[in-house]
């Protein structure tokens, strides 16, 4: 495996950006529900998915010790507030059609990481390395220019998805099993706002564009 791992890396990370680009389609077919409604679902149903993926990499065990170890406790909360975070925050914005924030934060969140690389990690760039960082920053502030704007949006889902995956690097988490015990600590507070959703008939709209 490590000899794969140099192309293989590209390859999944290829991969990943290539299905967030079309997560926001998704999301607008399914406009008509909360944000907070398809946040919750995207809890129920990623877990499901997790599950299959620990049975099939049998990874049971390794969720099992990050779930019930004393010394991930904290660290792991605080990992799921910045996921939950992240999704919230990316769901809301294709909602009230904020798709390019949505995107911005995406392309800035590789610079977040190199920063807190550098600066917690004490992982060092070589000099090619700098010059692609400082044409990708040179890329954020035209953009920032063009907004005329703070784009608090964008630096939610960076900041929140970067600080998310130093915790995971701290704590030297494998990221399936890790994501499923984030997830599966989020399940309780999702089953029971749908419930509550189910009780009063749908209930409220929250977080819609037309607030907006």
């Amino acid at each position: 495996m490590n000899k794969l791992q140099p192309w293989y890396g590209y390859l999944l990370a290829v991969a990943a950006f290539t299905l967030w680009g079309f997560f926001p389609l998704y999301f607008k077919e399914v406009a008509h529900l909360s944000p907070l409604e398809v946040l919750a679902n995207r809890v129920i149903w990623s877990l499901v998915l997790l599950a299959g993926l620990l049975s099939l990499l049998r990874y049971w065990s390794q969720a099992r010790h990050i779930l019930f170890c004393r010394a991930y406790r904290w660290q792991l909360l605080l990992a799921t507030l910045f996921i939950a975070t992240n999704w919230g925050v990316y769901i809301w914005a294709v909602d009230i059609g904020r798709i390019f924030d949505a995107s911005l934060g995406y392309y800035i969140n590789p610079l977040v990481n190199i920063v807190l690389g550098f600066l917690i990690l004490g992982e060092r760039l070589r000099p090619l390395q700098w010059i692609g960082v400082a044409l990708a920053a040179i890329g954020v502030v035209i953009q920032l220019v063009v907004l005329g704007e703070i784009p608090w949006i964008a630096l939610a889902l960076a900041l929140s998805f970067g600080f998310y995956g130093l915790l995971h690097k701290l704590m030297e988490l494998e990221s399936v099993s890790g994501l499923f015990v984030e997830t599966a600590l989020l399940l309780p507070i999702a089953v029971g706002f749908l419930g509550y959703l189910s009780l009063h008939d749908n209930g409220p709209v929250v977080w819609s564009r037309d607030d907006w």
